[in-house]
């Protein structure tokens, strides 16, 4: 009976942690803003940048400087390693029309799943303990990388609930 328990409880956390999963490879549903190029310094000094050029590139990175002329990133991703690879890159004004910025604002998801994933992952070791008495262990074993899972996922579901991302269209001058 306690085997089936456990079985069950595993499965239960394991479905919920690939639902996050899912849930954080979602398309953005954050706000949509549109500004001119000069308005564009202060609002992307921080946070994670992505880009698509009208080749198609996308392009994902740390904003360094908006300059008269140009767009100046540092690129951590690139769909075209020659053309853009990592490392500092100035983009054409011309060539950005739209910017995806991912920001990290507050902790209050960390703070909350944290602990949750991790007294569900010791909640089902307990049960995994009480249910292998009898037998040889093997369920002991299998059950510490499911809590070290857990809390793991706990984290980073809390961490894409505190990110925020917003579409810049950017207006011509």
């Amino acid at each position: 009976m306690m085997n089936q328990l456990t079985a069950v409880m595993v499965s239960v956390c394991l479905c919920a942690h690939a639902s996050l999963a899912y849930s954080a490879d979602k398309p953005p549903s954050g706000r949509q803003v549109e500004m001119r190029w000069g308005e564009l310094g202060p609002f992307i000094a921080r946070g994670r940048l992505t880009t698509v050029l009208p080749d198609g590139t996308v392009l994902q990175g740390r904003t360094l400087s908006v300059d008269l002329d140009a767009l100046v990133i540092n690129v951590s991703k690139s769909s075209d390693k020659r053309a853009y690879p990592k490392g500092r890159t100035s983009i054409p004004r011309g060539q950005v029309k739209t910017l995806s910025i991912r920001r990290t604002e507050g902790k209050l998801g960390r703070i909350l799943l944290t602990p949750a994933g991790f007294f569900g992952g010791a909640g089902l070791l307990v049960l995994a303990f009480l249910g292998s008495e009898g037998s040889g262990g093997g369920e002991r074993s299998a059950i510490l990388p499911i809590w070290v899972g857990a809390t793991v996922g706990g984290y980073y579901g809390g961490k894409s609930i505190d990110s925020k991302t917003t579409v810049i269209k950017i207006l011509p001058d």
